[in-house]
């Protein structure tokens, strides 16, 4: 493989990292990629006003510009229309489609003429989205010699689209040396779809902050950390949380749309329950509260998750968590980690499982330092992420 000659040179292909705020969970992941290439490359598809965070010293961003039009951008536009032009939702929106489309084209070209693809660089979507179809495009050209992404969620289930599938799969397929999903759960669903192109789960990891302290008051301290919309389902809290015999401090740390109504329903609730809501909190002001203050446990009440980085985190200080079996969770979250309950919310029975917690083993210190260590073995950055940058170095690039 033509790794070994010359420097070696990554191109990663984000939305809008490493502006502002956004994809956060691939932050943890950079210093692995900054160590491993002697020069990485971010090509963020969106250029935003919010600031850049401060990067390795290999690390550059480079924004491509996508008003380029040429000859051949014409053909490959309709290359790409033609192929999906059998589904009856792409042809309703035809017109925005054809737009979508020029634009794909357009970066493909921007791509080409601004000499970045000169460079025997390694080629990696961090979503198998837009930046997919326009790596598919240059690879089918023979402008690169192929390319790998992850496949995380937007970009992998079909009713996430606004089409009601994902399009341009199979232009994506050209030069996909491996695709990369997050969790077995879409390992298996992009199985079902795409064949012919190697797969295998690279779970996402993060850093180790070290164990929290250990509760020791006969309070139970449960911690939620969510945007409070309805798909969070944290509004449920109240019932649960009314039906509970003893002590409980419940702190929800994230703000959204029912924050002020949250706010106002947990007024009603008995002397024993204690709330507490912080509304938004920066990443690391929430790992230092996790290394602070004792938490018995994680609750997520989600109708709908991937495999939800504020899971690993909380795992990482020790931390069990009480989830709802939907998505990758289960993945997670087990005997030895924490409880799963039924997605049709029992209300009465996680309250009594909140009202049992301290009496059982779940609270004991041995099965928190389980925790830890599942969480070291399976959703740790140290692990995780130079196996990952391994196996893709272990490709054949040329």
């Amino acid at each position: 493989s033509s790794m070994t000659e010359g420097p070696r040179i990554l191109h990663l292909y984000t939305l809008k990292f490493p502006q502002g705020s956004h994809e956060a969970f691939l932050r943890p992941e950079l210093p692995f990629l900054a160590e491993s290439f002697d020069q990485v490359r971010i090509i963020p598809w969106t250029r935003t006003q919010e600031v850049i965070f401060g990067l390795p010293e290999n690390v550059s961003v480079h924004f491509t510009d996508s008003q380029t039009s040429s000859k051949k951008s014409i053909k490959s536009v309709i290359h790409l229309v033609f192929r999906e032009i059998r589904k009856l939702s792409y042809l309703k929106s035809m017109r925005y489609q054809m737009a979508n489309a020029r634009q794909l084209t357009a970066r493909a070209s921007a791509l080409e003429t601004s000499g970045m693809l000169q460079d025997d660089a390694l080629h990696y979507s961090y979503w198998m989205g837009e930046w997919a179809t326009v790596l598919g495009l240059l690879a089918q050209e023979k402008r690169i010699s192929g390319y790998v992404t992850r496949v995380h969620g937007y970009d992998l289930y079909d009713e996430r689209h606004t089409l009601g599938y994902q399009p341009y799969r199979a232009i994506q397929k050209q030069g996909l040396k491996k695709i990369y999903p997050i969790s077995e759960l879409g390992k298996g669903y992009i199985a079902s779809r795409m064949t012919g192109v190697p797969l295998e789960t690279h779970y996402l990891g993060t850093v180790d902050h070290g164990p929290g302290p250990l509760p020791t008051d006969e309070t139970l301290r449960v911690v939620s950390v969510a945007r409070l919309v309805p798909l969070k389902r944290i509004r449920e809290m109240i019932t649960i949380l009314a039906l509970c015999q003893r002590p409980v401090h419940w702190t929800h740390i994230g703000g959204g749309p029912e924050e002020e109504l949250l706010r106002t329903e947990t007024n009603g609730l008995g002397k024993h329950i204690q709330v507490s809501i912080r509304g938004d909190m920066d990443h690391d002001a929430i790992m230092h509260e996790y290394s602070q203050k004792p938490y018995h446990l994680l609750i997520s009440l989600s109708s709908s998750e991937g495999l939800p980085v504020s899971m690993m985190e909380a795992m990482s200080f020790g931390i069990p968590v009480l989830s709802t079996d939907v998505g990758g969770v289960h993945e997670m979250v087990t005997e030895s980690t924490g409880v799963l309950v039924d997605r049709e919310l029992d209300h009465a029975q996680i309250a009594s499982i909140l009202d049992d917690w301290i009496l059982t083993g779940l609270a004991r210190p041995a099965f928190r330092e389980g925790v830890r260590q599942a969480w070291k073995e399976r959703f740790s950055a140290d692990r995780n992420y130079p196996r990952f940058i391994e196996d893709i170095l272990s490709l054949e690039w040329s």
